[in-house]
């Protein structure tokens, strides 16, 4: 199903993004499921979950469009409140440069060519920090619409 690629495309990019290619503020780990915070032992952490499907209105030609939301969540763990929201805002950086530096995410079909993207954009993004006393966390939440065309059978 092309919900499972588009998670899969976008770890991929952001994995490239946020560890490969970075030598400061390096993410450990990027998830498909966003579990409980006691169960991650090193941060920073992103979490990649497809969140709903949108159907559009039927278009000229046949193409119908979809409307997938994404979710990507950077969770941050610091004993520095400094530090903690500084990696956060890095990490944040440069997801949002990825993502817009991808908008077609190569034009990601599904395996039987009947849906492809042809854009994508972030909708939003919410930013929040909490903690005292040496034990500090930041979360960022960043909400991406990905839209594609689906052919449809006459």
């Amino acid at each position: 199903m092309l919900i499972e690629s588009l998670e899969n495309k976008i770890i991929n990019l952001l994995t490239t993004a946020t560890i490969t290619d970075v030598d400061t503020f390096v993410v450990q780990g990027i998830h498909d499921t966003l579990i409980d915070w006691d169960e991650y032992e090193e941060y920073p952490r992103i979490v990649v979950t497809c969140d709903g499907i949108n159907p559009q209105t039927e278009q000229i030609g046949g193409a119908c469009t979809r409307e997938y939301i994404v979710n990507i969540f950077v969770l941050c763990y610091n004993e520095d409140k400094t530090a903690c929201l500084l990696e956060r805002n890095t990490i944040l950086e440069r997801i949002e440069e990825t993502l817009r530096y991808n908008q077609r995410l190569d034009n990601l079909a599904d395996n039987n060519n009947n849906e492809s993207v042809y854009g994508s954009k972030i909708e939003t993004v919410k930013l929040s920090k909490f903690g005292m006393n040496e034990d500090y966390t930041a979360v960022a939440w960043i909400q991406f619409m990905v839209f594609t065309d689906r052919k449809t059978p006459r």
